[in-house]
């Protein structure tokens, strides 16, 4: 039977042949009795919520252990993400574990152990409906797999950014209902490089993505000698090296983290490239490495009963890894194009929210976002500061672009009153002008006026802040696409991104273009809004303005 999605945004999905509703974000199936908190998660309030209950009660749910679980000749769950793991091969045993230390565990326990891993179990594809204590693998065909996970890169709305990053580790362990004690999660294979470049079995979590040694050994080549000095650094004063000197160690340690390195390495080769075929065979590959990427994180992320690490280890891991999922996730967005049959003026098709990418942008800057953010009255009182400076000394120091956009940003309260009326909502005009006030502080802040050129570092830094800084009210806005909200983030784009983007971040190549025309489209829908952005300068010195 076919699958049903429900919500505005297709969260949820009913599966009829198994009598599960899986949350497409999350990526797993509700319990029956956990359906309203769950949706109280997502920020889905009154009506909306409402309308969904009604709509789900007419729904067959099964309890976790009622559900049959699909014949391993099946195609997999397309809204469940795809592990590996372990096939006991005992006879007529047939347990799955999601590690090699858990599979020895179980031979312990039920068989007496054996002397060779080899002939106890055989590495496989499987899936899990339920999270925490009701998990159920089962699994799936290799032949199948490959299928949906190239699917997958087209169609997944990755919002593990949005769970971890948006709200930090705690909610990982809300997600997946804060607990694990049944047996395996996913426990993360950790692999050297020597295994991925000359064991083709070793793809992470997909095949193949990294069955060509000398394609593998090339990529690696180009991330250590080159790519790697084209990245930001994490932190404004962070010294020179940080990619080489703290990521590559962990990356070297962590199999899906080498396939975070190996695909950027191939976007890099994308960027760097005119001939369409390489853009296409690059292309493929970094998509393949990084849906390897996010598979391990994903499986990285959840709660291992018995592993031990140190607070200090999940956190490098943390941080590190959402650096590089955000550098993905820009290059993704910003170098790759839309197929044949998909919308060409709109991220839909990747897909693509708006939301997305600033929680990708958050996840870059997790060190620094638990610092002091400041009530909305110190940011007030900051950006005011910023405008009393600039009218006492007469602006001298600003270049021309400079000084436009910020009257526009001191304007820009004003405009938008005359364009969208009197607001019915006070928490969202506040929320608004604290992002535009946080803007102006970001703004200024990445100008040095006493160093020349700018620093590529200060302005990558302002850009991904801005998004860390602004309220959560405001966020929640973008992710409904409210004009006023998405006018702002114009602004954003012609402030920081574009100026990133010029400045030399080969990952950010096309992104201020690709946004603007999303954010374009999206305010036509109302009369006058597109004229809040119309001329708005990229944020350098240049001929191309943002236009309806």
């Amino acid at each position: 039977m076919a699958r049903i999605t429900l919500g505005s945004s297709d969260l949820l999905e009913y599966n009829p042949d198994y009598g599960v509703l899986i949350c497409r974000e999350c990526e797993y199936a509700i319990q029956k009795s956990a359906v309203q908190s769950h949706l109280l998660r997502h920020k889905i309030y009154r009506a909306e919520r409402q309308n969904l209950l009604s709509a789900i009660a007419r729904f067959e749910l099964r309890e976790p252990n009622d559900v049959e679980l699909p014949d391993p000749t099946a195609r997999p769950i397309a809204a469940l993400p795809i592990l590996d793991g372990y096939l006991c091969l005992h006879h007529d045993c047939r347990n799955l574990c999601a590690s090699v230390k858990r599979m020895r565990r179980h031979w312990a326990d039920v068989h007496g152990g054996v002397e060779h891993f080899g002939t106890m179990a055989r590495e496989i594809k499987m899936q899990t409906f339920f999270r925490g204590t009701k998990i159920r693998y089962f699994e799936v065909s290799p032949d199948s797999t490959q299928q949906m996970l190239d699917q997958e890169e087209a169609t997944e709305d990755e919002d593990l950014v949005d769970s971890s990053e948006e709200q930090s580790s705690e909610s990982l362990e809300s997600d997946y209902e804060r607990a694990s004690d049944a047996e395996g999660t996913g426990a993360p294979k950790e692999n050297l490089l020597s295994r991925m470049l000359f064991s083709p079995e070793y793809t992470s979590g997909i095949s193949p993505p990294i069955g060509f040694e000398f394609e593998t050994i090339k990529s690696f080549h180009r991330f250590t000698s080159l790519t790697h000095l084209t990245l930001p650094n994490p932190g404004i004063d962070t010294t020179e090296g940080y990619w080489q000197a703290t990521f590559l160690p962990v990356a070297l340690s962590k199999h899906w983290m080498m396939s975070g390195l190996l695909a950027i390495a191939e976007y890099h080769m994308v960027a760097d490239t005119d001939d369409q075929g390489e853009v296409e065979t690059h292309g493929e590959r970094a998509m393949q490495l990084f849906s390897g990427f996010l598979t391990g994180r994903r499986e990285a992320s959840l709660p291992v009963r018995g592993a031990i690490h140190s607070p200090e280890d999940k956190d490098e891991e943390r941080r590190v890894g959402g650096q590089v999922m955000c550098v993905l996730r820009c290059a993704q967005w910003a170098l790759m194009e839309p197929g044949p049959g998909q919308r060409t003026n709109s991220f839909l098709s990747f897909p693509f929210q708006l939301h997305n990418l600033l929680s990708a942008l958050r996840s870059f800057s997790l060190i620094e976002r638990n610092g002091n953010f400041g009530t909305p009255e110190k940011v007030f009182a900051h950006a005011a500061q910023v405008f009393r400076r600039r009218s006492q000394s007469g602006a001298l120091e600003e270049s021309e672009d400079t000084a436009a956009l910020l009257n526009r940003l001191d304007q820009l309260p004003s405009r938008m009153s005359d364009v969208f009326g009197r607001p019915n909502d006070l928490k969202d005009v506040m929320a608004t002008l604290a992002a535009i006030a946080t803007l102006v502080e970001h703004y200024s802040a990445s100008f040095t006026p006493d160093i020349s050129p700018l620093s590529p570092n200060a302005v990558w830094h302002s850009m991904v802040q801005w998004p860390s800084k602004v309220p959560e009210n405001f966020r929640l806005m973008i992710s409904r696409h409210e004009p006023a909200a998405l006018v702002v983030v114009a602004h954003w784009v012609s402030a920081l991104v574009f100026r990133a983007e010029k400045l030399g971040y080969w990952f950010l190549r096309g992104l201020a273009r690709k946004l603007h025309a999303e954010i374009a489209e999206r305010l036509r829908q109302m009369e006058g809004a597109l004229d809040l952005i119309e001329g708005l300068s990229y944020g350098m010195s240049d001929d191309t303005t943002m236009t309806g």
